[in-house]
């Protein structure tokens, strides 16, 4: 309970200028996103004016997090998801080239929710463009690229979507073994796919294409454990 409450603490108002200024794109986590009568009733100027880049599977969930933003745009390769979202963000405009979103001044920050081999490119585009970064994780296929995407995001407001870090049972398991409650750990065991049962297989079919994710599960899903 104690930990949900300090999750919860973090859904205060915040300014889009303050939000910005103090790299604010770390609260876009389970706190950030809770619903609360404050948030839902900020002006238009209190808000972030986002664009989405990726509106399917991981994007959609990610569009509902966000939606008491202002979503200023969408982007997708595929236009049917395109057509999906538009009876529910009717005021967004929508886009098939993420090129298009870089010079527009009606966008403070991007969500990006695509395959893993396209978020280098496309945070680096978005960072010279001066706009604020919210990266699904991994930021990269490898730790060379990661590193590489690490060192152009230093000094502006980001986040990557290691969103477990804002959940109450994953942060008071972790306090319990970092306090050494139950003694010393010996040895970590976890087998993990995007099902609960486990069934071996991805709701995304890129994340079993190694030019695409850079690994399996390990490193698609169950870096949200190994982060922990």
């Amino acid at each position: 309970a104690n930990v949900e409450h300090r999750c919860k603490q973090k859904a205060t108002t915040t300014s889009r200028r303050t939000f910005l200024q103090t790299g604010g794109l770390a609260l876009l986590s389970a706190g950030f996103w809770s619903e609360s009568p404050a948030r839902a009733s900020r002006s238009p100027n209190q808000k972030l004016n986002l664009g989405i880049i990726g509106v399917a599977n991981r994007g959609e969930t990610n569009l509902i997090g966000v939606h008491h933003e202002t979503i200023s745009a969408l982007c997708d390769v595929d236009e049917d998801y395109l057509e999906q979202r538009k009876a529910r963000y009717p005021g967004a405009k929508r886009f098939r080239d993420f090129r298009e979103l870089l010079a527009r001044d009606d966008i403070d920050a991007v969500v990006i929710c695509t395959p893993t081999d396209t978020h280098a490119d496309l945070i680096e585009r978005f960072v010279k463009a001066g706009k604020a970064v919210f990266c699904e994780k991994p930021l990269g296929t490898d730790l060379a690229e990661a590193e590489l995407v690490a060192a152009a995001l230093r000094g502006i407001p980001h986040q990557v979507g290691l969103v477990l870090r804002a959940a109450p049972v994953f942060g008071e398991l972790r306090r319990r073994v970092v306090a050494g409650e139950h003694g010393r750990v010996l040895a970590v065991a976890f087998r993990d796919d995007q099902y609960f049962p486990v069934r071996g297989t991805y709701r995304s079919s890129w994340r079993g294409e190694v030019e695409h994710a850079g690994g399996g599960t390990l490193l698609e899903h169950s870096i949200h454990d190994v982060d922990l």
